[in-house]
């Protein structure tokens, strides 16, 4: 069957989302709801779109468009973040800043990557839309901009900013979209100012939320940022104070919906926690075999008849006209620090003979208005191993991300710019609310000015690019350490057994506690070599591996397969068992004396892990120039 889709129905440029319903219509034959049958072959059904490309709204209200478009099919968007040739810090926090809320509001589809001004092509200008970031003077292609008159805003003879010939004051930030000289279907945001605080206040304004005001229009001026203020974690949360509306679900058979939260790091559910689903639902359905199932990651915690199948119980308490019903929650089925799923499952079934109802007359309403009451209490310190499985938590707990400080190379590579802003963009997608993001990004050394002990780690690079990376290592704190001044991989107590080949490209994903506060921990995305660094990248980035596949704390990848490894289990200290005492040298900011950490050696009983390359017929992938 062939079916034409009309151009004015799909052509709707404020439309991102079109269903297409097929309905079996057999009335002619009794007990059509349990008897007729139609199959769809997902394999052979497609559709056939022609079309061209429009100009793009170009507005501040609608952004992340056009920047994201909420593409068909497997087609990717594509958004090229252009540094400073000379890039700083600030650049970076900026640039990390913006990817965090565009991780957000595409839920991590939009494709980033990353290049600076003098890296540039005529094809990358050609192909992507970009986003520039950097102060006046500092970004080529803000620079030429400017000289073609292609902003808003334009400089004056004496280096001052202005628009329509009034003067933008040098400490407020600057937002703008405009056409892409180099091809007009493309668009380019430009995030700048005169000085490092406008920069900031520019990055910050796109890098969360848009005020209440709704930037729109080609340009933003920001003249100020408050703070954001972080409210403690509510233990009375409703669906909507999660972003969510009135959720209706339609139709016979099975359907649901998911509602997604976040439990803060260190806690865990205390008695007489539950769930109070407010609801409504059509009078058909009440007459039908109609039930509804709640779970939670899941995990069953509720079902109940809601129709003719309840034989006369009540299962409902309904106050001021709303149906309520509590299901009480297991603490165990709850996951501090991580994103949790509530998911809520309604089966509709009925003999309705010849005669079934339509969709419109099978209604149940989901009220926004109902509560996850969820008590909390400290957690275990055993629910606070550092493991893989766990991530992005504990990193994405405090929802404007303030509390997460990314370690770069001095010098960082293209390569590792872009594991910078795609991890970011990871953290803002799984942050719990929609806060103004503010990860802290450092180059090369850590200044005795960071306390150490209010920062949970991300670290990018290997031992012999990034220091701080380096001092880990030397202090004995990595569970998979690597050889002084070397990239190579250390033996840890025969407990782990490697056997590679000269050179091989080996990926090493691990996390560790901190050893400057028992509340944060520290992951490191290095490797053997910038392509092994890759591969550890991609194993936290591309989606392919999930909770399931990281079930410890460390992970060795090459290019086809992981190899995990969990070694917290032997970190208990047995009365008898000998340990080092390793010193962490402190900072000037440290106060008190310098931590120290407790290794203890593995039980002798302890499983030997042997990583050998995967077998292949092809030959070991070399490194690349990034």
């Amino acid at each position: 069957v062939i079916v034409p889709l009309r151009v004015g129905l799909l052509g709707i440029q404020a439309r991102r989302v079109h269903v297409i319903q097929i309905t079996l219509d057999a009335r002619n034959i009794c007990l059509v709801n349990a008897d007729a049958r139609i199959s769809i072959r997902n394999d052979l059904s497609f559709f056939h779109f022609e079309y061209r490309e429009g100009s793009p709204i170009r507005d501040l209200a609608s952004y992340p468009l056009p920047f994201y478009n909420n593409p068909i099919g497997t087609q990717v968007d594509t958004a090229l973040f252009v540094l400073p040739a000379q890039y700083t810090s600030d650049d970076l926090q900026a640039a990390a800043a913006l990817a965090a809320g565009l991780g957000r509001s595409t839920n991590n589809k939009l494709q980033l990557r990353v290049t600076t001004a003098d890296a540039l092509t005529d094809q990358d200008q050609q192909n992507f839309n970009m986003i520039a970031v950097g102060q006046l003077g500092t970004n080529a292609l803000i620079d030429s901009l400017y000289s073609t008159k292609a902003l808003p805003t334009v400089i004056e003879a004496n280096g001052s900013l202005s628009v329509n010939k009034r003067p933008i004051t040098d400490t407020d930030g600057v937002v703008q979209i405009a056409a892409n000289p180099k091809n007009a279907l493309r668009s380019i945001l430009v995030i700048t100012s005169k000085t490092r605080e406008g920069l900031s206040k520019a990055a910050g304004a796109m890098a969360g939320p848009l005020s209440v005001l709704k930037l729109g229009g080609t340009l933003a001026l920001i003249s100020d940022l408050r703070p954001a203020v972080i409210q403690p974690p509510s233990t009375h949360i409703t669906l909507a104070s999660l972003g969510y509306t009135d959720v209706t679900l339609t139709g016979l058979g099975i359907r649901t919906a998911e509602f997604r939260f976040v439990v803060p790091l260190g806690v865990t559910l205390s008695t007489g926690a539950y769930f109070d689903l407010q609801y409504d639902l059509a009078d058909t359905l009440q007459s039908a075999q109609t039930s509804i199932t709640i779970t939670i990651n899941d995990t069953p915690i509720d079902s109940v008849p809601v129709g003719a199948n309840s034989r006369g119980a009540v299962p409902t308490e309904v106050v001021s006209g709303v149906r309520h019903r509590r299901a009480s929650i297991p603490p165990n089925s709850v996951k501090g620090g991580s994103t949790n799923v509530l998911t809520l499952t309604l089966e509709a079934q009925g003999d309705w003979k010849c005669n079934p109802p339509s969709d419109a007359a099978t209604w149940f309403l989901v009220r926004a208005g109902s509560e996850l009451n969820l008590p909390y209490r400290q957690a275990d310190s055993v629910a606070l191993r550092p493991v893989l499985n766990a991530l992005p938590s504990p990193f994405n707990v405090t929802p404007d991300l303030s509390d997460t400080l990314l370690s770069l190379p001095e010098k960082p590579t293209l390569g590792e710019l872009e594991q910078l802003i795609r991890v970011a963009g990871y953290l803002g997608s799984e942050a719990s609310t929609g806060a103004r993001y503010t990860p802290r990004v450092i180059l090369g050394k850590i200044g005795a000015d960071v306390k150490l002990s209010d920062y949970h780690f991300i670290v990018i690079g290997r031992a012999t690019t990034n220091p701080f990376l380096a001092q880990l290592n030397d202090s004995n704190l990595l569970p998979q350490p690597f050889d002084p001044k070397t990239d190579e991989l250390r033996q840890v107590l025969d407990s782990v057994v490697y056997r590679l080949p000269a050179n091989y490209n080996l990926g090493v994903l691990e996390v560790l506690k901190s050893p400057w506060s028992a509340e944060r921990v520290i992951m490191i995305i290095t490797g053997t070599s910038p392509v092994g660094q890759a591969l550890a990248a991609s194993v936290l980035l591309d989606g392919k591996y999930g909770p399931s596949d990281l079930e410890g704390n460390i992970v060795f990848a090459n290019a086809a397969t992981i190899s995990v490894v969990d070694t917290t289990a032997s970190q208990v200290v047995a009365s008898n068992t000998p340990t080092a005492q390793i010193k962490i040298p402190a900072t000037a900011s440290q106060t008190a004396p310098a931590p120290t950490l407790t290794v203890t050696a593995p039980a002798p009983t302890l499983p030997v892990y042997t990583v050998t390359p995967y077998p292949t017929i092809t030959p070991i992938p070399t490194d690349v120039q990034w």
